[in-house]
């Protein structure tokens, strides 16, 4: 059996002839060529030139019908040595891409795979911060309840304290308003004390004249010594005037008395401590009520300009309201004597347009300084020396008539001038917490 020949490819196909081998391919070149040619003497030149003219004579055609009758099977049936040499190549970078490929694949897998396990461990972390948040948020909302509750505790403290300061101010005014009555009624009654006890003498020796007219084993002299000392007694009661007397000291007693009861009342009215009470009230009676009971603030040098106009009732916390009065006066009053002014004038108006109730406290004081503006109004900030304020009167103020009354308040102050707080209370509504942008507002102008 022939497994493969080395030859042209005329042998070749004589050999496939003899042999009967149909399977016989081309498997590559040698590098050698054989050039197929007719062989003839050298020495018949002329047989040369006729065989070369017969050759270049054939045709392309007849050329290759020649060439197939002796070459029976096709050249490029086999496989060229470049040809194996690309196809090995090509299978190689095939085979090297594919590894390549796989590598890469793998290779992303691994980091796939490890960033899965990564994020997965970042899930895991975040989940278990969430929780820990919400647990922190919900122990942060607990604390933040906690300490809004104690600041609003705090705050009615504050409000309470400050109202006990303003009524503390008050005390040695109410004091001396309560001793001068006390004092001429304390007077009287010793007066009184002495008349009775002159009156009570009368009518011992009255008694004693009853019974020596009832005795008949008495003697008329022991009856006319009896009746000249109760004659003696009544005459010196009316020469003196005693018996008048009295009658004006019981009348200037009762007069003093109501003093000290109106003036005790105004106080309970002003302290009272249920902070929830709505009543309909007239702020003309306030306004009386707490000039009465600030009366120990209003100098000699100081004249109240009262101007009440017609207004309704309105519906408010009467304490509340009692205490942004005071507090407001009290500024005033303590402005007039910071100016160093021979003569402070204070000037309290009410009016009424309609829907809302007006009240305006004006006063030739000292004035509030630009640099201060709507701080005024913050909690603890204060212009006075150390020890005589706490910061808290114009806050509380600010609070109590617009978030509280849903009211307003305005100021309009110069420095050196004097200042206005002017309050503005709905008629309809009162207690809702509500705030108007419009609520807040300082003009720098004159007070006039």
């Amino acid at each position: 059996m022939l497994d493969a020949v080395v030859a042209d490819p005329a042998t070749v196909t004589q050999i496939i002839k003899e042999d009967g081998l149909g399977n016989l391919r081309i498997g590559g070149e040698t590098g050698y060529f054989f050039d197929l040619a007719f062989a003839a003497r050298k020495d018949w030149p002329i047989l040369h030139g006729i065989l070369q003219k017969s050759v270049q004579s054939i045709t392309e055609q007849e050329h290759r019908s020649i060439f197939d009758r002796w070459i029976q099977f096709s050249a490029g049936t086999g496989v060229s040595k470049n040809t194996i040499i690309g196809l090995v190549v090509g299978l190689a970078l095939v085979i090297l891409l594919a590894l390549t490929f796989m590598f890469v694949n793998r290779l992303l897998r691994i980091r796939v795979a490890r960033q899965t396990q990564e994020l997965n461990k970042v899930n895991e972390r975040l989940s278990q911060m969430n929780v820990d948040l919400e647990e922190r948020v919900q122990k942060r909302t607990m604390d933040l309840e906690k300490a809004m509750l104690k600041l609003k505790k705090s705050q009615a403290k504050m409000v309470q304290s400050e109202k006990m300061a303003a009524l503390g101010q008050m005390i040695a005014g109410i004091a001396h308003e309560i001793n001068t009555p006390l004092g001429y009624a304390h007077s009287n009654v010793m007066v009184l004390k002495d008349f009775v006890a002159r009156v009570r003498f009368l009518d011992d020796i009255i008694d004693s004249w009853k019974k020596v007219r009832s005795d008949e084993s008495s003697s008329k002299e022991v009856v006319t010594v009896l009746f000249r000392e109760v004659d003696h007694a009544i005459n010196a009661l009316n020469e003196e005037g005693l018996i008048a007397e009295c009658e004006e000291l019981a009348v200037d007693t009762l007069y003093g008395l109501d003093q000290i009861s109106e003036i005790t009342c105004n106080l309970k009215d002003f302290s009272r401590l249920n902070q929830a009470e709505i009543a309909e009230v007239n702020l003309n009676d306030n306004i009386q009520r707490t000039l009465k009971l600030a009366k120990n603030l209003l100098k000699d040098n100081i004249d109240v300009d009262l101007s009440l106009g017609e207004i309704p009732l309105i519906k408010c916390n009467p304490s509340k309201i009692n205490q942004v009065l005071l507090n407001l006066i009290t500024n005033a009053c303590h402005a007039i004597t910071m100016s160093g002014k021979s003569q402070g004038k204070l000037s309290i108006e009410t009016s009424y347009d309609g829907g809302r109730v007006h009240v305006s406290v004006r006063d030739n004081g000292i004035g509030i300084p630009k640099s201060v503006g709507k701080k005024m109004f913050d909690p603890f900030y204060t212009t006075k020396e150390v020890g005589q304020g706490t910061g808290l009167g114009l806050s509380i103020c600010y609070n109590i008539i617009v978030k509280e009354h849903k009211g307003k308040i305005r100021v309009k102050t110069r420095e050196g001038v004097g200042t206005r707080f002017m309050i503005s209370l709905r008629t309809d509504v009162a207690g809702s917490p509500a705030i108007d942008a419009d609520d807040l507002q300082q003009d720098r102008a004159d007070t006039g």
